[in-house]
This record gives structure tokens, sequence and C-alpha cells, in this order.
């Protein structure tokens, strides 16, 4: 019996049978491959042209609907500083942070250096390195945090982060100056000669023994860090401050007789040359200051931590732009003048800054028509800063979601404002 097989069609130039068992001659099968190739590269070169235009498609589609939304065409840029809708970024005051650390690594102390951000001049703020202050829950001090275990850079960026907390404002920059750093930074003007206010004694063997003597003595460089970092027995640690005083007096006017600007050889985890700002602030006249703190009791002893409100105080000039830390620790401030006097808004940004907010910009109000100052606030949680930069006005913050992104609290000056 004949058994006929039926299937589709095929065509014999497709296939050819051979002794294999009916499988396509390699020949055949290369130029098949082949087509298949060319009808590939055939379809991705169409596809590859229809996605681009569909792409620009969508582009003007995009720009014909921005210049549609209100307020979404193209701005002008303003750059005459007495023209409405004129707007500049203010440049932050520039805070470089030292960390004072003893022969064995210790922290000692913290000193902010600001220089004047015109001319020369500036000031230096002195703070404990045994400063009390609050992590988690617990009590600690910035010391302890330094001297902790873990990475060196990391537990250096703690000791930032917790002292920019108790500032209210971000620094700069940070660098640690040990024995070594500082005495290269007063290597160009060598040996200082200095009055020391009290003698400073040590304990050794279970007596008191005279390391400093009172009155006019002479260091070296090598010598001045543990001038600066003794702890002297029954010596209460606010006398390091009166040292660190007398000793940068005595660094500013070496630097100030200098011929030429000394070589960087310390710089900051950014680069900046600690001898430049050193130079810079003993350039004109400079302040001192201790950072304020509260004195507790402490068995036989005082603990200091931060007093927040002398800090805003004493700070307020001596920072006189400062920026946040981190996100929302001083809400961003855009003062505008909403009269034709171009000076307002600069004269009154100090003010708002020492206020608590960060003074980012500063310019013209659209129209220059504005009767009545206001001070707008977009979060509840800006209140406290929106209202007392209102008070500096003699008006009342109002809260508005509708705020710009560009910052959280918005002052408009207006004619109604004479100060």
């Amino acid at each position: 019996m004949t058994e006929t097989l039926t299937g589709p069609a095929v065509d014999p130039g497709d296939v050819t049978a051979d002794a294999s068992g009916g499988r396509d001659a390699p020949d055949d099968a290369r130029d098949r491959a082949t087509r298949r190739r060319r009808n590939a590269v055939r379809w991705c070169a169409v596809l590859t042209v229809v996605a681009l235009g569909g792409l620009g498609w969508m582009g003007l589609q995009g720009y014909d609907a921005a210049t549609k939304i209100k307020g979404g065409a193209q701005a002008t840029i303003v750059t005459d500083p007495s023209a409405a809708g004129f707007v500049a970024a203010v440049t932050p005051s520039p805070v470089h942070l030292l960390a004072l650390t003893d022969a064995d690594d210790s922290l000692s102390a913290l000193f902010l250096l600001v220089p004047a951000t015109t001319g020369g001049g500036g000031s230096v703020v002195w703070s404990l390195g045994e400063l009390i202050i609050e992590v988690d829950g617990e009590k600690t001090s910035l010391a302890s945090l330094y001297g902790g275990e873990g990475d060196a850079a990391a537990r250096l960026a703690t000791v930032r982060s917790e002292y920019e907390r108790v500032l209210g404002f971000g620094v700069t920059d940070i660098t640690v100056v040990g024995p070594t750093e500082l005495a290269a930074l007063i290597e160009p003007v060598g040996a200082l000669t200095f009055k020391n206010p009290d003698r400073v004694s040590v304990e050794e063997n279970g007596k008191r023994v005279e390391q400093y003597k009172a009155g006019a003595i002479t260091l070296e460089p090598g010598e001045i860090s543990e001038y600066l970092t003794v702890r002297g027995a029954g010596e209460a640690p606010e006398n390091r401050a009166i040292r660190a005083s007398i000793v940068m007096d005595a660094i500013f006017v070496g630097y100030q007789e200098l011929a030429a600007p000394p070589q960087a050889t310390v710089v900051t985890d950014i680069g900046v040359s600690i001898a430049e700002v050193l130079g810079a602030i003993a350039a004109g006249s400079h302040e001192f200051f201790v950072l304020p703190t509260e004195r507790q009791a402490y068995e036989t002893s005082f603990l200091y931590s931060p007093d927040p409100a002398g800090i805003a105080e004493s700070l307020g000039d001596v920072v006189q732009f400062p920026v946040s830390s981190f996100p929302g620790q001083r809400p961003r401030v855009r003062i505008l003048n909403g009269t034709a006097d171009a000076t307002r808004a600069k004269a009154v940004a100090p003010q708002v800054a020492r206020a608590g907010g960060e003074v980012l910009l500063i310019g013209n109000n659209p129209t220059f028509d504005v009767a009545a100052t206001s001070v707008v606030y977009s979060n509840s949680s800006f209140e406290a800063v929106a209202q007392r930069t209102a008070d500096i006005f003699g008006v009342t913050a109002v809260r508005s979601e509708a705020l710009s992104d560009a910052a959280d609290i918005d002052v408009v000056l207006g004619a109604d404002y004479t100060g």
C-alpha cells in the first residue's frame, strides 16, 4: 500500500534534500542568512528614522506648549541692578574651621576664621574641644567624637556636622591643625614674643611644676602648640581661650610685617590656603570671640554646653551671610525692592540674616510701585524666622503655599518702610 504525504508547498530553490536527511546545503543556508541580515538592517534603519522624527515632533510640541503656559515665555535676563526684575545671588560669608589637636591627636579647641568680605580684617571664634553636645539623646563632647572609633575622616566629618548644628549655620571647609601644621603656619614669622597673663603649672609625680611663667615669654613655632593645648593643673578651660587670643594677635602682627605672602603649607579639605586666610585677616582690624556657652557644675569641675541664644546674638555680625549646613536649617530668603531705591534690599540683608534666614537672592521687584512691605513664607516650620524678619519692618508675616520654589521666605520692600 502506498501512502501519500501532503504538506505545504516547498520551493525547490529554497531547500534541497540530500543524503543527510533533508538538511540545508551549506551555501544555500549562508545565502538565506545573508538575506535575513539585510532585511534586519533595512528595518532598523526605518525604525530609527521614525523614532528620530517622533522625538523631533515631541520636542516641537513641548516647546509650543511651554510658550503657551502663562509665564512660560523665554525669560529676559536683566543685568542692570537698577532695573525692575534684576536679581542677584548673594555670596555666602567664608567660614574656615580649624580643629586644633595636641601631640596626642586629641581635639583641644575649634577655631573659626572669618575674613571680612571686603578689604582686610575679620574675626576669629574660639571654642572648647570638650564642648558638651547631645547626639541621639546622649550627652557627649566634640573631643569624644573626634577621638572615637572608626575612620578618621568620618570622625572629623561628624565633628564638623555636629559643630555646624551648634553654630546654626554651615562652614566653608575644615582642616586639622596639629603641632606640625601649626608650626608651619607660624614659621614664616619666626618666634613669637608675648605676655603670658598667668603662670601655667602641670602635675608631675604628684607635684605641681611650673611650665609657663607669667609675664613676657618667647616661644619658637614648634612650641606654640603645647602652649595652646596644655591643660594646666586646676586651670579653668577658658584660660586656654585667653592664651589663644594672645597667640592669634602675635601671629597677625607677624603676618602684617611679612614682605610677601607665605607659601601655602597648610590647606583645608577643599584646597584653601590657611596662610592666605590668616594674611587676609591680618591685613585689617580683627576681633577675637569665645563661643558663648552655659557652664554647669559636674563632679569637682564644670561642663560647658552651647548657648544657642548667645551664639546667634554674638555671631550675627561676625558671619554676615551664613548658609545652611543641611536642608531646612535656615530658610532661604529672597529680598526684593518694591520701590525705585535699589539700595534698600542690600542694606537690610544682614538684618534678615541675623533673624535666622539664609539670604540667597537680592534684587528688584518686577514693579516699583509697591506701597506696603510684605513678608511671605511657604511652610509653617519657617514661621518663627519669618515673623522675626517681619518684625524688622513692623509688619506681620503671612503664609502662602503659592510661594515660588526660589525661596522659603519672600520679602518685598514697599514705600512704607523707611528704615
